[in-house]
């Protein structure tokens, strides 16, 4: 039984991203099980940054071209571009801002090129490729566009072969076990199902299973009901599991089944492979954690990406939060997960990995404070970063025992600093006003931890002043810091969250999709609101621009080059590279000369 693990075309990458559970089970049954990961993203960055793309550009039917970029640019500019992945996995790169900066430049530019030279596709770091025409919501559209040949397909095809090889010379696969993080992903899993499909040596019939549909804000949970009757998805994929909850146990009986010659199709939960009650398989019991292999990133070392805990956030109560659409249990997060997060993490200490950004959506102070007391027990060394509300719990001695077993880096969702908005957003926690939250950023910064602060502008109800108070604060706070970044986000209406369950408590009317999967919906504002909503709105981009110019960012320029830099320092796993540094290249631009 081969079983491949298949990180689709996307963002760049620049963390290895965890397989989940499921890999360590199948990894113990080496008699049957023979297991490879397969990074078509890294090898479809590799194919854009290349002769090829200027080749399948020119020969695939395309809506229009803008000729004035000549295919020898396209060739010119890929090549340099291509130096600027190697130059992304070479150490010295991340020595100053200027060597980074000059090291990304190539290929922003690049991207700004290709986006010029053609209007069918769109490409850039946070996604990867988005096709500009198509409505992502919209499975069948999806479904379409995935069997045509395209530019798109033509790319994914030559990455897919740069990291399989022929089709006479790579192994068959059984079981493709396929993860997606937003819609731009799905397509491009789609896209690559029916290519390894079509070239699968001889009449060899390979399984592919969608195991994962939801990461951060992105989750195709709240469609399904409306997926499983457009047979859309399930034609492509033989196999799709519902919850993130059985991921890790139905992927392992999945591969038995198959192995026996069954193939449950459709739509799965571990209560159609486990129907009587009470029953736990075997699949989850986990003696001992086997770490998958790395994939190739762009970066200098391998930043793994993983959990804590397997549920969901401990405090569940933001009114704007989709994250938790993801599990269909309500446990929280608990201490007794600790001992079993360690023994992964030495497990994957002890395969090379030695820097993690935990994704848990949000680690509370009683968990991180056994969690850290556990590292320092076993005398492990490792750096990490994690997510956090916002507690009166994170004293001085918790920031300091954190920063003793590792921590680097906290993610805080301030959100605002309107008490009135924090009720409103389901935030509200007694007695965390300003002076305490700036006493929480002072002990941070104390113990050595950077912090990354998200805040949210244009929730309903939202008023100029408040969010212009909100943004004055962080200002306020970051200016002394090192290590600090930010993330001043827009409202999103995101399906299945309290604001769009009881929408005319916040003022609003959401606008009915058409499509069948729609990552966010369009909004109506109330009249007594909507005044503030369109200054807001008008807002937003100026007070953007005041916190890259308060806090120092804008003194690097605003060439594509520095804007793909910076992005990259604030959002990808080139942070943790960077804030782990004793000489962070970044660390406060208003007290740097570099």
């Amino acid at each position: 039984m081969h079983v491949v693990a298949l990180t689709p075309p996307g963002r760049f990458p620049t963390v290895v991203p965890d397989t989940g559970r499921w890999w360590s089970t199948l990894a113990a049954d080496c008699e049957t099980c023979c297991l490879d990961r397969l990074s078509a993203n890294a090898g479809w960055w590799r194919t854009i940054c290349s002769p090829d793309m200027a080749r399948i550009m020119t020969a695939t039917p395309m809506r229009r071209l803008t000729w004035h970029v000549r295919a020898g640019e396209l060739e010119r500019a890929a090549a340099r571009a291509s130096q600027t992945l190697d130059a992304l996995r070479e150490t010295a790169t991340y020595d100053s801002a200027t060597r980074y900066i000059a090291a990304v430049s190539p290929l922003a530019e690049y991207l700004a090129l290709l986006n010029r030279s053609q209007d069918e596709l769109y490409f850039s770091l946070d996604d990867g490729v988005r096709v500009t025409r198509l409505d992502y919501g919209d499975s069948h559209a999806l479904a379409r566009y995935a069997r045509r040949k395209t530019i798109l397909s033509e790319m994914i095809a030559a990455a897919l072969q740069r990291a399989t090889g022929t089709p006479e010379t790579h192994e068959a696969i059984d079981l493709l076990v396929v993860r997606v993080t937003c819609p731009e992903d799905l397509l491009c899993a789609m896209i690559a199902v029916e290519r390894l499909r079509a070239h699968q040596p001889g009449a060899h019939a390979m399984y592919a299973c969608l195991a994962d549909h939801g990461y951060e804000n992105f989750s195709l949970s709240h469609h399904l009901p409306r997926l499983r009757t457009a047979h859309t998805l399930d034609r492509i994929f033989d196999g799709i599991i519902e919850s993130q909850d059985d991921r890790d146990v139905v992927v392992p009986v999945l591969a038995r089944a198959l192995t026996c010659g069954q193939a449950p199709r459709g739509f799965l939960r571990r209560s159609d492979m486990f129907p009587e009650a009470g029953s736990e398989p075997v699949a989850v019991r986990e003696p001992r954690y086997i770490p998958p292999p790395p994939v190739e990133t762009f970066a200098s070392e391998p930043v793994f990406w993983t959990r804590i805990s397997q549920h969901r956030c401990y405090w569940s109560r933001c009114t704007f939060c989709v994250h938790n659409l993801k599990y269909d249990h309500p446990l929280p997060p608990s201490l007794g997960e600790v001992p079993g997060a360690l023994d992964r993490l030495e497990a994957l200490v002890n395969a090379g990995y030695h820097t993690f950004i935990f994704a848990d959506e949000a680690l509370s102070p009683a968990l991180l404070r056994r969690f850290c007391q556990a590292i320092i027990e076993r005398g492990l060394a490792f750096t990490w970063s994690c997510r956090c509300k916002l507690e009166r719990a994170f004293t001085p001695e918790l920031f300091e025992l954190m920063r003793a077993a590792g921590c680097y880096d906290v993610l805080f969702g301030l959100e605002t600093t309107s008490l009135r908005m924090l009720r409103r957003m389901g935030k509200y926690t007694e007695g965390l006003d300003g002076e305490a939250i700036q006493g929480i950023v002072e002990a941070a910064k104390a113990a050595g931890i950077a912090l990354h602060i998200n805040l949210i502008g244009g929730f309903p109800g939202d008023t100029p002043s408040e969010v212009t108070a909100s943004v004055d604060f962080v200002i306020r706070c970051l200016r002394t810091t090192c290590g600090a970044t930010y993330t001043l986000n827009r409202f999103t209406l995101f399906p299945s969250t309290p604001v769009m369950n009881n929408p005319a408590t916040y003022g609003i009317e959401p606008v009915t999709c058409a499509t069948d999967m729609p990552a966010s919906y369009p909004y109506r504002v109330a009249p007594e609101l909507r005044a503030d909503a369109i200054a807001v709105d008008r807002l937003l981009p100026s007070l953007a621009y005041r916190l890259r110019q308060e806090l120092g960012w804008t003194r690097f320029g605003n060439r594509p080059g520095v804007q793909a830099a910076i992005q990259l320092y604030f959002t990808s796993g080139h942070s943790a590279i960077f804030k782990t540094r004793s000489a962070n290249a970044f660390a406060n631009p208003l007290l740097q000369t570099d």
